[in-house]
């Protein structure tokens, strides 16, 4: 009977020590349970910033993407506005450049017209002079009024021809 109490005492303890034990990791259990939920709250609240994130990146990523578009089709635009100002360029340029040539032309054709003004004035003030010289008997060769300059180039030109006219007669 000694030997049965013991082993019942020996069971008992083995028994509460299982048990405690068995508390022990129940209890470890409870904290791993804790610690795994609390876990899975952070991983889901980590995942719902993530896919807040993503969200946000996706949306940026579409409005950066409209924006390169628009920005695609502005530069295609100007470069369009470009190719056309230039060619207008151009063709002003062409333009301008006859222009100048015509205007030196008429600027050339000008020159040569008052050279030959002041040639046939000078010619005229020599037969003038001649004429004056020649005409103290003639008085009615010389009558000519004052005259302004603007006028006097015609009555020079008027007063030319008479002293051609009289030259090719005698």
């Amino acid at each position: 009977r000694d030997d049965a109490v013991r082993e019942t005492q020996r069971l008992q303890r083995e028994l509460s020590l299982c048990r405690d034990q068995c508390d022990a990791l129940r209890a470890e259990c409870l904290r791993s349970r804790g610690a795994l939920e609390s876990r899975a709250a952070e991983l889901s609240s980590a995942l719902k910033v993530k896919s807040f994130e993503l969200d946000r990146t996706s949306l940026s990523l579409t409005a950066a993407q409209a924006a390169v578009e628009r920005t695609k089709a502005e530069v295609e635009r100007c470069r369009k506005k470009i190719e056309l100002l230039t060619s207008e360029y151009h063709s002003l340029q062409n333009s301008n450049d006859k222009t100048i040539a015509e205007l030196r032309a008429c600027i050339a054709e000008r020159d040569h017209q008052l050279s030959l003004y002041h040639e046939a004035e000078s010619h005229a003030d020599k037969v003038v002079r001649a004429a004056a010289e020649a005409g103290a008997d003639n008085t009615n060769a010389l009558d000519l009024p004052p005259m302004s300059k603007s006028h006097s180039m015609g009555k020079i030109l008027q007063l030319q021809k008479k002293v051609r006219h009289k030259q090719q007669k005698a």
